[in-house]
């Protein structure tokens, strides 16, 4: 289970990027796979290939990570 502060960060992260991230990115940002998979594995995102540019994701909140957000009020 994430903790609040990791929710937090990762959230403020994918905000700056508009939600749309290249690998390059994610790394730059010191987000690791491991990181994005247990978002993923645990529900709070989803991942969605671009339609425009299929190097990239867009990674999504989910409406579990949505209630979860809210609920800690970021």
């Amino acid at each position: 289970m994430l903790r609040e502060n990791d929710i937090k960060v990762v959230k403020k992260i994918f905000e700056q990027h508009h939600y749309v991230m290249s690998t390059a990115e994610i790394l730059n940002a010191k987000l690791y796979y491991a990181d994005i998979k247990q978002l993923l594995d645990e529900g709070y995102i989803e991942r969605i290939i671009n339609k425009d540019n299929r190097r990239k994701y867009i990674l999504k909140l989910t409406k579990k990570g949505e209630e979860v957000i809210d609920e800690i009020q970021i």
